[in-house]
């Protein structure tokens, strides 16, 4: 076989979608909603129409800490909510995003160890606050 074989054949097999990933044509609209929240989201802090407030939490006795971040619009819903946290050795960090009713829609999720171990990680909610895709 030719390299360049090789790598189509690798190519297509991982571009084929696995069993547990088939998505109903309701689930694939549901994404493509989720995806329209997360960009009008992303629009809103590129314009700064959303307001962010922070706060901090250490828990007793590891002395771990843990930081969010809220952003709500002007009639003060909440829109993205960041959470940053880990210990010595690992870092996480999750960005969830809402619709205007208040449903988590989408997360962001990452994560890292000092090993050099990376992760990350897409939710995709329903309006029923189902995961439909992750």
């Amino acid at each position: 076989m030719t390299p360049r074989f090789v790598v189509l054949a690798l190519t297509f097999a991982l571009a084929a979608p696995l069993p547990a990933q088939t998505a109903t044509a309701g689930d694939t609209a549901a994404v493509r909603s989720a995806r329209s929240v997360f960009r009008e989201i992303e629009s809103a802090l590129t314009q700064r129409r959303l307001t962010r407030r922070d706060t901090a939490v250490t828990c007793p006795p590891s002395g771990r800490e843990a930081r969010g971040s809220v952003y709500t619009d002007a009639l003060h819903r909440v829109r993205r909510l960041d959470i940053d946290g880990g210990g010595e050795d690992r870092t996480e960090t999750i960005a969830a995003y809402f619709d205007t009713l208040g449903r988590a829609r989408f997360a962001f999720a990452q994560r890292g160890a000092v090993n050099g171990t990376q992760q990350e990680e897409r939710v995709y909610y329903d309006e029923r606050g189902h995961v439909i895709h992750r």
